[in-house]
């Protein structure tokens, strides 16, 4: 399989897992590291998104920076990026510093060229630090990439068709009669904004025999108005097909805009109209050609589910078919979730597996840095490749706990840096009739992260107190603590009653050593304090908090 099949295939299987709009950022990241691997030069990837509601419409750009860390903000350059997205065509500016037409290199100081691919709802953006830095091939993969992310909002648009369809067939379920149109009429317009649809008026013509009816909103208020006859509007009603004017300035054959002129005091230049079994829901523009194929394919949908709610308020009938629809959206439910359960019992299995994995795969490396050692004669190195196998041994050691823990994502750090402390002990050979080890631990679950944290700390410590508290064979007590305060800290605690570091305070801040870094840095990833007493030998506590 090439890498470009790989990369678009990821993109494709990341596309079909969205369910929301808060899924983007993934499909995102999945076509900037898609883009990477293909070997395309990128400083910056994004995407800037027109959202053409708004008048004014607005330009949202999704950038990601060469950290990986994505930001949504305003465009700074929204009037031109949405000219490119207008005029449909690659816009690529190859050199910034020799030809910068649109004032980018102050903007983007560090950027010498910039590239945007429109799609249906934006562009694709990359740039380069380097002039000329995308070839021909380059731009032929981004422009696949844009039509993929087309694909990828055009499915978020169902996705937001299906839940406004869903809001829409609340409120008609919610009405008792017709008076009650106009809630169903407030959801029909937030539907509206929330698909993108932009238009002047929107409405509904309701048809009872040779009574005609209009319900549009005006300044903000809904209101309902006796229009007459209309026999456009019985015209299309009768039909039963979507009708839409795409140009009342070139053809207006009703002379409707001066009969809507005269309702409203707009005169639009487009008007469509969707039949359903009550009449027609209308919408107006005052630009030609306003509502697309897309458009007038959703408000279909929203006109199908006008037509639920009037035949509920007509037929009483209506009322079993709702006790049928609710009784197979329970067993719906109920087949999701018996496959939640499912689903999430298959991930267990996995996260067990991945646990046994981990752990067997540090025991290797650790057996590889055992052979290395053996081969190695000076003292010092083998001292350090057995620190190394020690370390790595207490993080084999939390995912062999989590295997056997039924909580896969979480440990008791009581018990694990108790049974740590004595691992470390017998990793040392330490002899236990001189070094007396005392363990005073409280039971304090903590995530699996914060867990390898106190298991590398305890490591350290414990080592640091073998290694130099007891010189010549001298005898004494080490000890480590784990205790919990009721305002969410825990404090960790390594002591001995031996000589000590042979370091100041405001040494051991500094990190002198390898180990002691290992700690200050361990121990501020934790958010924690790191503290020193050296009476009566020596004693490391660190205080840090944990979350429920």
């Amino acid at each position: 399989m090439t890498i470009r099949r790989r990369v678009t295939g990821e993109v494709r299987k990341a596309l079909w897992r969205m369910r929301s709009s808060d899924d983007m950022a993934g499909l995102l990241a999945t076509i900037r590291q898609g883009l990477i691997d293909l070997d395309i030069p990128l400083l910056y990837c994004g995407v800037n998104v027109v959202e053409t509601f708004p008048d004014p419409p607005e330009v949202t750009s999704h950038s990601m920076n060469p950290q990986g860390e994505w930001h949504r903000l305003q465009s700074v350059g929204a009037a031109t990026v949405y000219d490119f997205w207008k005029q449909g065509e690659i816009v690529y500016r190859r050199d910034l510093h020799h030809d910068d037409p649109y004032g980018e290199s102050k903007i983007f100081p560090d950027v010498a060229c910039i590239i945007d691919v429109p799609f249906a709802q934006g562009t694709l953006a990359a740039s380069s630090r380097e002039p000329h830095a995308f070839s021909e091939e380059h731009v032929e993969l981004l422009q696949e990439m844009a039509d993929l992310l087309e694909d990828g909002f055009r499915r978020l648009a169902q996705l937001r068709a299906m839940e406004v369809r869903g809001n829409l067939r609340e409120q008609v379920w919610k009405m008792r009669g017709t008076t009650d149109i106009e809630q169903v009429m407030a959801v029909v317009r937030q539907s509206l904004k929330s698909l993108g649809i932009r238009h002047i008026n929107c409405g509904i013509n309701l048809i009872d025999g040779d009574q005609f009816r209009s319900h549009n909103i005006e300044g903000g208020d809904w209101q309902a108005l006796d229009v007459g006859p209309q026999p456009l509007i019985e015209r299309i009603w009768r039909g039963g097909k979507p009708v839409y004017r795409r140009d009342l300035e070139k053809e207006d054959e009703f002379n409707e805009r001066d009969t809507i002129r005269g309702f409203y005091g707009v005169s639009p230049r487009s008007v469509v109209d969707i039949p359903f079994s009550h009449g027609t829901l209308a919408l107006n523009s005052d630009e030609p050609n306003a509502f697309s194929e897309d458009q007038v394919d959703w408000l279909v949908y929203l006109a199908e589910g006008l037509e639920e709610g009037f035949r509920r308020v007509d037929d009483l009938r209506v009322l079993e078919e709702h006790n049928r629809d609710l009784e197979r959206e329970i067993a719906e439910r109920k087949r999701a979730e018996t496959d939640l359960e499912s689903s999430l019992a298959e991930k267990d299995v996995l996260l067990k597996e991945v646990h046994h994995r981990v752990k067997n795969n540090l025991q290797v490396v650790s057996s590889l840095l055992s052979l290395r050692a053996n081969s190695i004669q000076d003292e010092a190195a083998q001292q350090s490749f057995a620190d190394s196998r020690s370390q790595i041994e207490a993080m084999a050691f939390i995912h062999e706990c989590l295997y056997e823990s039924p909580d896969l994502g979480h440990i008791d750090c009581g018990e694990y840096i108790g049974t740590l402390a004595e691992n470390v002990l017998s990793s040392y050979g330490t002899d236990r009739q001189r070094i007396n080890l005392r363990i005073d631990v409280t039971h304090q679950v903590v995530d699996v992260d914060t867990g390898i944290h106190c298991g590398l700390l305890v490591h350290e410590l414990l080592s640091n107190c073998l290694k130099y508290a007891f010189p010549e064979g001298r005898s004494g007590t080490i000890g480590v603590e784990l205790s919990s305060l009721s305002t969410g800290m825990v404090t960790l605690r390594a002591y001995d009653d031996g000589v000590g570091i042979p370091l100041e305070l405001d040494a051991i801040h500094s990190a002198q050593t390898l180990g002691l870094r290992l700690v200050a840095d361990l121990t501020k990833q934790l958010h924690g304090t790191l503290s020193l007493d050296r009476v009566g030998g020596t004693s490391l506590s660190i205080s840090f908090p944990v979350t429920a």
